[in-house]
Order: C-alpha cells, then sequence, then structure tokens
C-alpha cells in the first residue's frame, strides 16, 4: 500500500481484524529484518518460519528463531 495511506488502512484493520491475524511489513529487499523487526502485527502475532526467508540470501549474517532475529555475531541489533 502506498505510504501516505498506511496510517488510515492500519487504523481501518486493526478496528475490523475480528479474530483474524495480520502482519503488515515492508519491503525494504532485507526479508528477514522487514518480518521481524521492521513489521507490525494486529491480532495475535504468531512465531515464523524463518528458514524460507534466510532462503533469499539478502542478509547472511542474520541468525533467527521463530520470535525474533538478529544481524552480526553479537546477538544483538546492529546497523
Amino acid at each position: 500500500m502506498p505510504t501516505e495511506t498506511y496510517e488510515a488502512v492500519l487504523a481501518w484493520i486493526t478496528r475490523r481484524h475480528g479474530d483474524l491475524s495480520i502482519l503488515f511489513h515492508p519491503n525494504s529487499g532485507h526479508v528477514v529484518h522487514d518480518h521481524f523487526r521492521y513489521a507490525t502485527w494486529v491480532g495475535r502475532p504468531w512465531p515464523l518460519n524463518v528458514e524460507p526467508l534466510l532462503w533469499s540470501g539478502k542478509d547472511p549474517l542474520e541468525t533467527c528463531n521463530e520470535w525474533e532475529c538478529y544481524f552480526g555475531t553479537s546477538g544483538g541489533w546492529e546497523a
């Protein structure tokens, strides 16, 4: 969705999602970060299977579990 409508769409979905869980994420080209670090959940968050995302080969230094990812070798987020 266009950036200009993001807040309005998110507010609309938040009010009407019912029992659904919805993951909003950007498409920055860093697929693991997009789904784990920069994502917004509406409803109940679910664990994600990071394995298919790691196959993209975009960020070879990312290490992940089903709830979060870290970039680099320090075990924490790095720029």
